[in-house]
């Protein structure tokens, strides 16, 4: 009975040690397939990385080869906004439109100030009369040319104000027939034109009536003949 005990016993202890080893084999065999996996993974993480790093490498080659504004639009238009270096390409073009923009707006400043100063030129120009010098000084207050236009504009202020003069003094001498002529060829379109007309006139009616008047007194009180008139000689 006692040799049975033991017997079962010693088959109990084998049992035990059997299980504790087929665990640690299953235990054993599971670690290696994990790490085989593990390493798999590794492994296509490596190739991806490898990968990844010549699409880099591609992508940094073409960026740095950007050598004008078309060059960063293709890098821009090729790798889209996820490229690595797509904020510094668009950063450059934004620099160039907005430059293109200020030597645009510039050019046009430039060019209405050429207008303008041609425009101002040509009124300047224009500047023979007291009229036109008027004219300037209105549209330009503070134009180039204030000075030499005001002195222009006094010139003929004076040169006027001598002529009317020169006028008027005629015209107080027409107070006969020459003096009319003389009024009329001088100042054909004068301002007293047509009072030196009128007056003309007046003096031609009243001078022709002098003379009418002689001619009826003549033909009135004829002239007595004088002794021998009429007489044949013998």
């Amino acid at each position: 009975m006692k040799n049975n005990s033991n017997e079962i016993a010693k088959q109990s202890v084998n049992h035990d040690t059997i299980n504790r080893k087929s665990k640690a084999s299953l235990l054993l065999g599971l670690g290696l397939g994990l790490a085989v996996v593990l390493t798999g993974f590794s492994s296509c993480g490596s190739k991806s990385e490898k990968g990844g790093g010549k699409t880099d490498e591609s992508e940094i080659k073409a960026y740095e080869a950007c050598a004008s504004v078309a060059d960063y639009r293709a890098y821009m238009k090729t790798y889209g906004s996820n490229g690595k270096f797509y904020k510094e390409a668009k950063n450059v073009v934004d620099r160039y439109v907005a430059d293109s923009i200020t030597k645009a707006q510039s050019r046009e400043r430039t060019a209405k100030k050429e207008e303008a100063a041609e425009k101002e030129e040509e009124c300047y120009n224009k500047c023979t009369t007291i009229e036109a010098c008027e004219t300037y000084l209105k549209e330009y207050p503070n134009g180039k040319y204030v000075k030499e236009v005001k002195e222009k504009k006094k010139e003929l202020e004076d040169k006027a104000a001598k002529a009317r003069k020169e006028e008027d003094d005629m015209y107080n001498k027409c107070t006969t027939i020459e003096g009319c002529n003389n009024y009329l060829r001088a100042y054909p379109q004068g301002r007293y034109v047509s009072q030196v007309a009128k007056k003309k006139a007046e003096l031609e009616k009243k001078e022709n009536s002098g003379k009418n008047k002689v001619k009826i007194k003549d033909e009135k009180n004829p002239q007595p003949k004088t002794k021998g008139a009429g007489l044949k000689n013998k």
